[in-house]
């Protein structure tokens, strides 16, 4: 899969190197829930940082912020970053709400 736009999009990378990509976080979190890739076979999770497109983040590790007012490919509107200050700045302009990994994972849980 080809990811529309650089700044939201997601990977998954398996033990044995095979690749997932999507457009955006809310397309990886449906993924991992339906085990088409078993937990112990996840290598890494990343997500494209929204101030660096094209720079990957570790998932679990990176800060988010949903905001209707970015409008990710997926409509599920949320960005990753690696700084507090990056997220604090779109924030600022943007407005929306904080999140960490596991109100991401909820957020867009198909359970």
């Amino acid at each position: 899969m080809t990811v529309v736009d650089d700044q939201f999009g997601a990977l998954l990378l398996t033990t044995k190197g095979r690749q997932y990509a999507f457009d955006a976080p809310e397309c990886l979190v449906p993924f991992l829930e339906s085990g088409t890739v078993p937990t112990g076979e996840v290598r890494a999770l990343y997500v494209s940082d929204y101030a660096a497109p094209g720079a990957l983040l570790e998932a679990t590790g990176a800060l988010y912020l949903y905001s209707p007012k970015l409008q990710s490919p997926m409509a599920g509107n949320v960005a990753a970053f690696a700084t507090e200050d990056a997220r604090h700045h779109v924030h600022h302009t943007l407005g929306g709400t904080l999140l960490t990994w596991p109100e991401v994972l909820e957020r867009f849980s198909k359970r």
